[in-house]
C-alpha cells in the first residue's frame, strides 16, 4: 500500500511537472510574439516573420523605433500605434519601415519634425491628424496615394513635397491646414477627392494638373485666400478662364476663387450651369452677371458677404437650399416667371433685402427661405403658393435657440390660396389679400339682397326674406 501511494505520488509529481514546464514553454514563445523595448511595444506577424510597432505610452518623449529585433525586421507602424503621444517631441523612423497604418501619429501635437523614409510605400488614412506642431513634409517617391484626412487638421504645417508618384490626394487629405501658403501637384495626379483642401486659408495658387481628371466635391471650398487657380493646357476635363475654374468647354463653372479680385464678374456665353458652391464665400464680389446660366447649384452664393444685387436669368426654375444664405450685403433680387420653386435658407439672414416679388409660377417657398431679413418691408406674392414652409418669411431669431419673432413693419400681399393665408394667421403677419379680402374684416348688416365690392372684387350677396304670420 505504501509503496504504491508513493509511486502514484511519483507520477502524480511528474505529470504537473510536466503540464508546469509546459505552460512555461508556451508563455515564453507568447513573449516573444509580443515585446516591449524603451515603452515602445512590436508585436510579431509569424506568417510574415515581421514585427509591427503596436504601441507606444503616451508620456513618451521620443520614439526610436528599432530597425529590427533579433534579426526579425521592423517593417510597420500600426494603426493607431502612436496615437495621443502628445508629449513626444522626437522621432526616429528606420527605413525598414514599408507602411505606416492607419491614425498611426494621430494627435502628436508635439511632434514638429517628421522625416518619412524612402522605404515607405504606404501611408493609412488620418495618419498625421491633428499633428499641429508639425512645419514640413516629405511624402516618399514610392507612395502613389495621399489617403482620407492623412494631414488632417496639421495647423502648423506649411510646406509639403510632393513627389511625381502621386496620384490620388484623398478625401480631405489636407482638411485645415491653414498655414499652407503654396502647393505644387506633380503631372502624376488623377484624382482630388472631396474637401481636400477644404479650409486651406493661407494658398493663394493651385494648379490643376493635365492627367487630372475628377476634383471631387467642394475640394477646394473655405480657401478663403485662393485667388487663382489654374488648369494645365491639355488637361481634357477641365478648363480655366481668369483663374476660374470651368468644366472642358467651360459649359459649367465649378468653383470662383473665394479671394478673387474681380467685384464685378460676368459668366462667360457658353456657361449654362453653375456647379453647387460654385461662388461661395467670393468675398469681394459685388455684381454679378449670369448671362444664359439655366440652373443653379446648392449653396452657389453662399456667405457672398459683398454681393449687393443679381438678375436671375429666364429659364430658371429653382433657387436652391442655401443659394444667398448669409448675403449680408443684398439688396436687390430679381426673379424671373420660370422658377417654381425656392428652397430652405434661400436667402437666409440677408439683412439687407427689402423687398421681392414672387413669380407666379412659384408653387413652394421653403423652410426659412427669408427668416431673418431684417430690412424686408414688403413681400408680394404673385401665384398661389401650395407650400409655405417653416418660418419662410417675416420672421427672424437672434440665435437658434431663440424662438422666432415677426419682423417689424412687414407686409406681405398675395392673392388668394389657402396656405399662405394659414401662414399669416399662424405667425400674425400683416398681409393685403389682393384677391378679394384683406386683414380688415367687413361685417354687412341689414342687407336683404344686393351687390358689394370688396378689393375690386364682385360680390353677390342675396338673402330669402323670412314672411311673417299674420295674427
Amino acid at each position: 500500500m505504501k509503496k504504491g501511494f508513493i509511486f502514484s505520488m511519483l507520477c502524480t509529481g511528474l505529470i504537473s511537472g510536466s503540464i508546469f514546464f509546459s505552460a512555461i514553454n508556451q508563455f515564453t514563445v507568447s513573449a516573444a510574439d509580443s515585446v516591449e523595448i524603451d515603452d515602445i511595444t512590436y508585436e510579431l506577424n509569424t506568417e510574415t516573420n515581421t514585427y509591427s510597432v503596436t504601441h507606444g505610452i503616451q508620456s513618451l518623449p521620443s520614439a526610436d523605433i528599432k530597425s529590427e529585433i533579433d534579426g526579425i525586421p521592423v517593417t510597420s507602424i500600426g494603426k493607431g500605434a502612436f496615437a495621443g503621444c502628445a508629449f513626444m517631441t522626437s522621432l526616429k523612423i528606420p527605413d525598414s519601415i514599408l507602411s505606416i497604418d492607419e491614425s498611426a501619429f494621430y494627435s502628436c501635437s508635439g511632434l514638429d519634425t517628421i522625416n518619412i523614409p524612402s522605404s515607405v510605400v504606404s501611408i493609412g488614412k488620418g495618419a498625421f491628424q491633428d499633428c499641429q506642431s508639425v512645419k514640413e513634409i516629405t511624402i516618399p517617391k514610392n507612395v502613389n496615394i495621399l489617403s482620407q484626412a492623412i494631414f488632417y487638421d496639421c495647423t502648423s504645417l506649411e510646406k509639403v513635397s510632393l513627389p511625381d508618384t502621386v496620384a490620388l490626394i484623398g478625401q480631405e487629405a489636407f482638411h485645415g491646414c491653414t498655414a499652407i501658403k503654396n502647393i505644387s501637384l506633380p503631372d502624376s495626379v488623377v484624382q482630388i477627392d472631396t474637401y481636400a483642401f477644404e479650409g486651406c486659408s493661407g494658398i493663394k495658387n493651385i494648379n490643376i494638373p493635365e492627367q487630372c481628371v475628377q476634383i471631387g466635391d467642394y475640394a477646394f471650398e473655405g480657401c478663403s485666400g485662393l485667388e487663382n487657380i489654374s488648369v494645365a493646357k491639355n488637361n481634357p476635363v477641365y478648363d480655366d478662364e481668369n483663374g476660374i475654374l470651368f468644366s472642358e468647354g467651360y459649359t459649367k463653372l465649378i468653383k470662383y476663387p473665394d479671394s478673387s479680385p474681380e467685384t464685378v464678374y460676368i459668366v462667360p456665353d457658353n456657361c449654362t450651369v453653375l456647379a453647387d458652391w460654385s461662388f461661395t464665400g467670393a468675398s469681394k464680389l459685388k455684381e454679378i452677371d449670369l448671362n444664359n446660366v439655366a440652373q443653379i447649384g446648392k449653396d452657389a452664393f453662399f456667405y457672398c458677404q459683398s454681393l449687393k444685387k443679381i438678375e436671375i436669368p429666364n429659364g430658371v426654375v429653382e433657387i436652391p437650399d442655401n443659394t444667398f444664405a448669409y448675403c449680408s450685403s443684398l439688396e436687390s433680387v430679381r426673379l424671373p416667371s420660370s422658377v417654381t420653386r425656392i428652397g430652405n435658407y434661400a436667402f437666409y439672414t440677408c439683412g439687407m433685402l427689402e423687398e421681392i416679388i414672387i413669380p407666379a409660377n412659384v408653387t413652394e417657398i421653403g423652410d426659412y427661405s427669408f427668416h431673418n431679413c431684417l430690412s424686408m418691408k414688403n413681400m408680394t406674392i404673385s401665384g398661389k403658393l401650395k407650400d409655405v414652409g417653416t418660418y419662410a418669411f417675416g420672421m427672424y431669431s437672434e440665435s437658434q435657440e431663440d424662438t422666432p419673432e415677426k419682423v417689424e413693419d412687414f407686409t406681405v400681399k398675395f392673392n388668394g390660396g389657402s396656405e399662405v393665408k394659414s401662414y399669416v394667421k399662424q405667425y400674425d403677419i400683416t398681409f393685403e389679400n389682393t384677391g378679394g379680402s384683406s386683414s380688415t374684416l367687413w361685417l354687412v348688416v341689414g342687407i336683404v339682397s344686393g351687390v358689394i365690392v370688396v378689393g375690386g372684387v364682385i360680390t353677390f350677396i342675396i338673402f330669402r326674406s323670412r314672411k311673417k304670420n299674420k295674427d
